[in-house]
């Protein structure tokens, strides 16, 4: 594996100056090409139009002389920005009838009759175009438009070093952005590395800073309250499993510790241990539900999902329920409606409906009933736990399902850990189903946990 260690200031400043350089220096040539191409075609352009312009203005005039050509080619370049020569010919003699304007400037290079109507270029910027006059003579044009490509060049020249400069001026404004947005990006990381406990916070004065570090650190603080909120409920969690375990513990030992004090007979000591054996039960369950709670997600140790029926394994699963609500002199009742055949986390299902039905009988008074109906239909399969308890007023009805949690009206009264509508939470939303509380028309409470029939290995193992 390449651990090769880079500056992300560096490698951005880097690629900032050689994109922006390389950017700059495309559009500047395509921008000298472009306007030195529209100064070549608009000469072309004027040396025609000034030729044609003499040519009519001269066939127009009355008389034809000399004189009359020197007039109309001397107003015509009084209106030019460009020096203007111009050479009538002879065809038949080839020489020279007459030379006016800016006459230094025909040189022997253009003492030549060019083609007709085609205006040739020449060095420096300069244009020679011929045109017939009339008859056997024709009329030739020089355009000088050397100072033209003066000026461009002189503003290339300036144009290059204004690029330049501002290729600096954007590598140095980049750099500075870059080495400052790394300094407080180190200064982020060092205050980071600073938090000893969740309750600290990420010291970086970010009030200049841009908003992608202020995401940064705003980040970086959520992930802190998460943290602490996290921390508050397991210290919460162990605070409660703590003192819930050591109850029971203790009421094991001092019923123990009493029964060891005399002599008693068998059915005395028979009395104590079954009431111990309850009581273990319990504790056991409790424990169990635990560490179904606390188990991390994962995927290597995960129950593998099975095909099951969920009416054949809840009759094996509630037997022990039935026999703690015989104890309790409560009636329970079980019915079933449909293929209730599922694919899903058979141990998670099953203890969860445990954990619905043994709270339904503790929560029922001696002489209650508890129904249990299981209903499937093609998509899902629901169990609904009835009991004729006190129910669940409106307002707890979504904290009963915290860890620990029983509502005041368990005050003065041990009923169960906590724990069990916990489990049941958890195994709904891992299953993708719900839990939902009603009014039972027993008097008490009506538990409906829905799921569907067939669940993804990918979902089950998912965090609830």
């Amino acid at each position: 594996m390449d651990d090769r260690r880079w500056s992300l200031s560096s490698r951005l400043t880097l690629w900032f100056m050689l994109g922006t350089t390389g950017l700059s220096f495309a559009m500047f040539a395509i921008a000298a090409v472009f306007v030195f191409d529209s100064v070549h075609h608009e000469l072309d352009v004027l040396a025609e139009n000034r030729l044609k312009e003499l040519r009519v203005r001269f066939l127009a005039a009355d008389p034809q002389t000399a004189e009359a050509f020197d007039g109309i080619a001397s107003e015509i370049a009084r209106s030019s920005a460009d020096p203007l020569a111009w050479r009538v010919w002879n065809v038949a003699w080839q020489w020279a009838e007459h030379d006016c304007g800016a006459v230094e400037l025909l040189t022997d290079e253009v003492s030549k009759a060019g083609p007709k109507g085609q205006t040739v270029r020449l060095e420096g910027g300069r244009r020679w175009r011929t045109e017939v006059l009339q008859g056997d003579l024709q009329v030739s044009l020089l355009l000088d438009g050397s100072a033209r490509f003066e000026r461009m060049r002189s503003y290339r020249t300036w144009a290059a070093v204004v690029l330049l400069g501002g290729v600096g001026a954007n590598v140095l404004v980049g750099l500075f952005l870059m080495r400052r947005s790394a300094k407080l990006l180190r200064q982020v990381a060092q205050s980071a590395r600073e938090v000893r406990e969740p309750q600290s916070r990420v010291e970086v004065d970010v009030s200049r800073a841009p908003d992608e570090i202020r995401e940064v650190v705003d980040a970086l603080q959520e992930l802190l309250a998460n943290v602490r909120g996290a921390t508050e409920r397991h210290r919460v969690l162990y605070a409660s499993m703590a003192h819930e375990l050591r109850a029971p513990i203790q009421n094991l030992m001092g019923a123990t510790e009493v029964a060891l004090l005399s002599r008693r007979d068998a059915d005395a000591y028979r009395k104590v241990l079954v009431s111990n054996l309850e009581e273990l039960r319990e504790l056991g369950d409790a424990i169990d539900n635990l560490m179904t709670i606390c188990a991390p997600r994962d995927p290597q140790k995960a129950q593998p999902l099975e095909e099951f029926d969920v009416v054949d394994q809840a009759r094996l699963r509630l037997e022990r329920e039935g026999l703690r609500a015989e104890r309790a002199g409560v009636r329970l009742r079980m019915e079933t409606h449909g293929d209730t055949r599922m694919r899903g986390d058979r141990e998670s299902i099953l203890r969860a409906l445990r954990n619905l039905v043994a709270n339904a009988i503790e929560w029922s008074p001696k002489g209650g009933e508890v129904q249990v109906e299981i209903r499937a239909d093609d998509e899902t399969i629901a169990a609904v736990v009835d009991d004729s308890g006190p129910g669940v007023p409106v307002d707890q009805r979504e904290r009963i399902f915290d860890p620990f949690y029983r509502g005041p009206s368990a005050h003065g009264r041990r009923v169960g850990y906590g724990l069990g509508l916990a489990i049941v939470k958890d195994a709904a939303t891992r299953h993708d189903g719900r839990i939902e509380i009603e009014t039972s028309p027993l008097g008490g409470a009506r538990f409906r946990l829905t799921l569907p029939r067939r669940l993804s290995e990918a979902r089950a193992l998912a965090p609830a």
